[in-house]
């Protein structure tokens, strides 16, 4: 028996393009054959081919994964994933990396505050200061579109050093500062090209060491965004009220450097890294990537809204900056546990289904809840729904990309459709600081909570109509998935042949 060598890089995957044929074998064989002519595998009809429909799973909510449409996962000497092994250092790895990726963007909302309401850069405002976490959102998104491809192609650990070196260099440069426009610069751009590194140095290395637990894997790993966020709101209020923001800047930066430091070190990817030459496959920019691309434009327009500027929120209806910053703690700590059980769900019904509920539960938080929170519990309430839900995204975006399209060019593939946050992390929560601005919310010392809940009711209303438009997208890629792979599998069903 003879089976096809793995699809190189450069063209198409022809794993999934099964034709039967009559085999020469004994009666109860059946063999398949792929387009190239190579015999791919043979099979008793008494075991399960992998090409068969599952009798007990009529849903297609794993995007084909465990039904016969996923691309194969092995390469030669390797095998499939061993889903488990090293991977649980791997998963680590992921943790570590994620806390200090993820959490300071998450944790932006304490600096927010911090820059605003104490006039640190004087004249400076919600919208100014704003753009400083949307440049570092924005940077990330830009940085991955070609960042992930240069991981495929000369290693991981290369990005991951990369990535460390820069992280600490943000926090000695921004402590610097003396002018918004500089803060920019170093600790919005250069700490989203930082995290953008570290990021795509590990996150895609996953899939190579899960297929059946991948949803739990990588959910898993990138809560290390929730905990990180919880950490270091608290953390970096500490300093800044203790030592000032320059201090806080670098301790957190240095202390983060040294962390994804060694990650990096102990990062191990399973396949080889891509031939230099290989060459980017047009065909895997579809329908299926043009919805995914479109759900995350649409999300980060209005995503990070309720984190910037909740903290600002709390503290004029009278709480004070500690409470203000322990409720993006709260949020954190949701996103934390949200992020591990939604990826373990989308095993069962499908990470694309996962996170179309993700997005369409945020989007009734801006809706129905923060309009009418004017109580800390309440407020709290509403940031721990918003972050168990809308925070499960990082989590099964890489899955879904996965599925999509194999471990091999998940970096490459997931680059690209990051790519689509990039406008709404430089615009999204400008926007919304300046829809603040304009309904008077400059100075709202001392003012109504009804007052206050009407100032900052444009931006409640814009941030939960990108949400709920990411939803829509998100279930339309659910059902295009769900409808090729159930096509798929069709015509994957083996002949048996007399």
């Amino acid at each position: 028996m003879q089976t096809s060598e793995p699809p190189s890089d450069s063209t198409p995957d022809t794993s999934s393009q099964l034709l039967p044929v009559v085999s020469e074998k004994p009666r109860s064989k059946v063999s398949f054959r792929n387009t190239e002519g190579a015999e791919d595998e043979e099979s008793d009809p008494d075991k399960k081919s992998e090409t068969q429909k599952p009798e007990d799973d009529h849903s297609g909510a794993h995007l084909g994964r465990r039904r016969g449409s996923v691309r194969r996962e092995s390469l030669a000497g390797l095998g499939p994933p061993p889903d488990g092994g090293y991977g649980w250092i791997m998963v680590m790895c992921g943790v570590i990396t994620m806390i200090f990726v993820g959490g300071r963007d998450w944790s932006f909302g304490v600096y927010q505050r911090y820059y605003t309401q104490e006039k640190i850069f004087e004249g400076s405002t919600n919208q100014q200061i704003a753009f400083v976490g949307s440049a570092s959102l924005g940077a990330w998104g830009v940085t991955g579109l070609f960042i992930g491809r240069v991981a495929d192609k000369y290693g991981f650990r290369l990005v991951g050093f990369v990535g460390a070196f820069l992280y600490a260099l943000t926090g000695v440069l921004a402590a610097q500062c003396n002018a918004v426009w500089q803060l920019m610069l170093s600790q919005g751009l250069l700490g989203g090209i930082a995290t953008s590194c570290a990021f795509y140095s590990i996150i895609p290395v996953l899939p190579q060491y899960f297929e059946k637990r991948r949803g739990m894997a990588v959910g898993m790993a990138v809560s290390g965004v929730g905990l990180g966020g919880f950490l270091m709101a608290p953390w970096t209020q500490a300093i800044l009220d203790t030592l000032g923001w320059r201090w806080a800047l670098r301790i957190v930066h240095i202390t983060g450097g040294v962390c994804l430091l060694v990650s990096t070190l102990l990062n191990r990817p399973r396949y080889p890294r891509l031939s230099a030459s290989a060459r980017f496959d047009r065909s895997d920019i579809n329908l299926p990537f043009f919805l995914l691309f479109g759900s995350m434009l649409a999300l980060n327009f209005g995503f990070f809204v309720l984190q910037y500027y909740v903290p600002s929120y709390a503290t004029n209806l009278g709480y004070t900056p500690q409470q203000a910053s322990l409720i993006l703690s709260f949020i954190n700590i949701a996103a934390f546990l949200g992020r591990i059980l939604q990826g373990a769900g989308s095993d069962f019904i499908g990470p694309s289904l996962s996170l179309t509920l993700c997005f369409v539960i945020s989007s009734l938080v801006y809706f129905v809840w923060w309009p009418f929170s004017k109580t800390y519990g309440a407020l709290v309430g509403a940031g721990v729904v918003f972050g168990a839900f809308g925070g499960g995204y990082p989590s099964l975006v890489p899955v879904v990309v996965g599925d999509m399209y194999g471990s091999r060019k998940s970096a490459t593939m997931l680059g690209l459709a990051y790519g689509g946050l990039i406008p709404g992390s430089f615009l999204g929560t400008v926007l919304g600081g300046r829809l603040i601005d304009n309904s008077g919310g400059s100075d709202l010392a001392g003012a109504d909570p009804d007052v206050i809940v009407h100032t900052y009711l444009p931006a409640m209303m814009y941030g939960g109509s990108c949400m709920l438009l990411s939803a829509v997208l998100a279930g339309a890629l659910t059902i295009v998935l769900r409808q090729r792979a159930r096509r798929d599998n069709a015509t994957a069903t083996p002949i048996i042949t007399a």
